[in-house]
Order: structure tokens, then sequence, then C-alpha cells
């Protein structure tokens, strides 16, 4: 909630001091409007290289992004600007890479030495996600599965078939160890289902490409090395 308070001049000050509270804007309600407006929203919530559940780019996720990070609406709004920048300019943007890409953005500004970091591969896959572990509950709010998906189409973004990989053989090794946890064991054999998908996907290059195209706009450095 905002606090507003109104003052009266003259004569009438001694006698008013009036302070209004008014609710803060909805963002869900905020972030939709925008895609729309800006008319990106299929781009973000269409088919991409497999069914809708797993491709699309729901809302929520831009809200969970301005709350994890606190951007102002004018933020949101730059935020959304951009990415309709890399839209208009990559046709063929799978909707599969917009959550990193988003994440990615916001680091831009938000933190822009880890921006730095990723974007010149001087971090890992790995390293960056233990830097999205300490949001995960309000970037994810709750939900294994966004986490899972999010995690696994971050890990091929930045590191292909080879990242995925190496975090297909990091799952299986905790699942079958001996005193695994449950819960572990659920967390990562649900991994292990969405690394196999990526592991069998046929078109690499054309995925490889797009990501190439979309992420050069964000000023990737040395993208070769990265992919090749």
């Amino acid at each position: 909630m905002g606090s507003y308070t109104i003052w009266f001049t003259g004569s009438l000050r001694k006698f008013f001091h009036l302070q209004l509270r008014l609710p803060e804007p909805d963002l869900e309600s905020f972030c939709a409007n925008l895609l729309n407006k800006l008319g990106i929203k299929e781009g973000f919530d269409g088919l991409g290289r497999s069914s809708r559940s797993e491709s699309s780019f729901p809302n929520d996720f831009i809200v969970n992004l301005a709350r994890t990070y606190r951007l102002s609406l004018r933020d949101i709004e730059r935020l959304m600007l951009e990415a309709g920048a890399i839209h208009a300019a990559n046709p063929k943007f799978p909707p599969i890479l917009a959550a990193p890409i988003l994440w990615l953005l916001v680091q831009r500004y938000e933190n822009p030495s880890l921006f730095d970091e990723a974007t010149s591969k001087r971090l890992n896959s790995e390293a960056l996600w233990k830097h999205i572990e300490n949001d995960r509950k309000t970037l994810f709010r709750g939900s294994e599965d966004l986490e899972i998906r999010f995690r696994v189409i971050f890990t091929y973004l930045i590191e292909g078939k080879v990242g995925v990989g190496q975090l297909h053989r990091r799952a299986k090794e905790i699942t079958e160890a001996d005193g695994a946890k449950a819960p572990d064991s659920r967390y990562w054999g649900q991994i292990i289902s969405k690394c196999l998908h990526f592991l069998e996907i046929d078109s690499q290059r054309d995925f490889m490409d797009d990501a190439l195209s979309t992420m050069s706009l964000l000023g990737y450095r040395r993208l070769n090395d990265i992919y090749y």
C-alpha cells in the first residue's frame, strides 16, 4: 500500500492533514495488459519446440520476476520493451527460451557483474544456478515443475547438450545413491526426465541458431566459444 499526504494551503492548513492509502497496482493485470499492448503475448505464450505445456511462457513468471527483484512498473515496462525488441528482431524466437532470457535481462540491470560473467562464460550453468537458488522461493513460488523446467532450459541455453548431459549424469548419481532421500529422488528424477527430452532433440543446430541470434541482442560475448 502507498501512503500519500495532502496538505492544504492557506488558512485551511491548520484544520486539515489528510492521509490517503492507495492500493498497490495489480501486477498480474499490469503485466498481462502490457504483453497484449506490445503484441508479444503470442510470441511468449505460443507453441515452442514441443507441447504447449512444455514451452509456454506464463504471465505469472513475469510477475514472479517483478516481485523477486522488486521491479517498479517502469522497470517492468522496460523489460517487456526489450523482450519485444528481441521477439521482433527474431521472428523464429522459440518461446521455450523466454523465461531464462528474461531472467538474464533482469540481471543486466540488477546485477551487471553477474550478467557479464554469464554472457562471457566465466560462470557455467551450475555456478549461475547457485545465484538463482537464493531466490527460488519467490521466483518459482513453490512450483517444483516450473523450477525444474526452468533449470533444464537454462542449462541448455547456457551450455547446450553438453551441459544438459552433465546435469543428467549428476541427477542419476543422486537418485541412485544409497540412502537418497525421497524428496531428493523425486526432484532429481524429474530433472532426468526433462534432460532426456532435450538430449533427444534432433534439430539442435536450428535451436542454437535461434538462441545465438536472440542472445546476441543482449550483448552476449564470445558466442561461438559458448556453443561450438
